[in-house]
């Protein structure tokens, strides 16, 4: 393994709910919730964002150890790939900033089945959806944006490789079971969604980061839908009207 970067794709343009990542929860923007928890990932971190979003993130690399990098913000795999060479990244931890659980612990075991695979593209199966990774080889990356030509190949990092699987070996790891969880949901895209995560931060004690096998046991009780406990200063998100829930395409779409 040459040397893995952990590169977080993040915007403030979110057509669903916009400036979502860094709305606060439990009294911290949400995705310090992300940062905090991939400090323990033992890989660095790169923050790629939008040129014009730059100034607005730059606060978090003054409170964690994350390099900011700007680029496009429509053309979201070429800021992708540009992130990737400034850093020599190889492979690509590919992580969404409205993924405040990323799982670091089928991260770290996403690595180990991709150096062992020699894969292009390597991909946790099972997690809650929100919680994954993507582990993609720095040449997969290039072919990707060399032959992604479409515009949903250039806003979708990965789906060019997902679209050649003759040409590209593609290696889905079954998570453990104590991880399994596709019924759950903890990514962020929806008021509902974030209501969700306000009551997992306000009722889960964090042990060193907000830990996702506890998020999942607090949801698996049914707790998510109560009242959350507003630490001093965070804003409560007002009440939205419950969105039906769909099951997800595999590939998580860029921000």
């Amino acid at each position: 393994m040459k040397h893995p970067v952990i590169i977080i794709q993040a915007r403030l343009s979110s057509t669903r709910l916009a400036g979502k990542v860094l709305r606060e929860a439990g009294g911290r923007p949400m995705i310090a919730w992300l940062l905090e928890r991939l400090s323990f990932a033992k890989c660095p971190v790169v923050l790629a964002v939008p040129r014009e979003d730059a100034p607005r993130f730059e606060p978090l690399t003054r409170e964690f150890p994350v390099q900011l990098f700007p680029g496009s913000e429509q053309d979201v795999l070429d800021r992708y790939a540009e992130a990737a060479r400034a850093n020599g990244a190889d492979p690509i931890i590919r992580v969404t900033g409205d993924n405040p659980l990323t799982s670091v612990e089928c991260l770290a075991l996403c690595l180990e089945k991709h150096a062992a695979m020699a894969a292009d593209l390597t991909h946790p199966v099972g997690l809650p959806y929100g919680a994954g990774v993507e582990v993609i080889s720095r040449q997969a990356l290039e072919a990707a944006w060399t032959g992604g030509r479409e515009s949903d190949d250039r806003e979708h990092v990965t789906r060019y490789i997902y679209k050649n699987p003759g040409r590209f070996e593609i290696v889905p790891m079954p998570v453990p079971e104590a991880y399994q969880g596709s019924d759950l949901r903890v990514t962020i895209d929806t008021e509902e969604d974030f209501r969700r995560f306000e009551s997992i931060v306000g009722h889960v004690k964090p042990r060193r980061y907000l830990r996702l096998l506890d998020a999942m046991k607090f949801l698996r009780q049914g707790a998510a839908e109560a009242p959350p406990a507003v630490a001093a200063g965070a804003k409560k998100a007002p009440k939205a009207s419950p969105t039906k829930k769909t099951a997800p395409p595999r590939p998580k779409k860029s921000k």
